[in-house]
């Protein structure tokens, strides 16, 4: 009997860290999130959202941003 317990408590470890281990590696992404999660787009393809570094305040982008062509 104790060593059905045993048995018990190894498989139990390996499950879970069969269901918790992701496989994306460290500080490079995973290829998996990164399809499912796309950035918004405009209808000529670029982000909606512009960068947002914080180097200049809104009028200053105002400024710089103008139409470009």
């Amino acid at each position: 009997m104790k060593r059905a317990r045993v048995y018990l408590f190894f498989v139990m470890i390996l499950g879970s860290l069969l269901v918790f281990n992701t496989g994306c590696a460290r500080k490079s992404g995973c290829a998996a999130v990164e399809k499912t999660v796309r950035p918004a787009l405009k209808k000529n393809g670029q982000p909606r959202k512009s960068a947002s570094s914080g180097l200049f305040d809104k009028k200053t982008r105002r400024r710089m941003g103008g139409k470009r062509k």
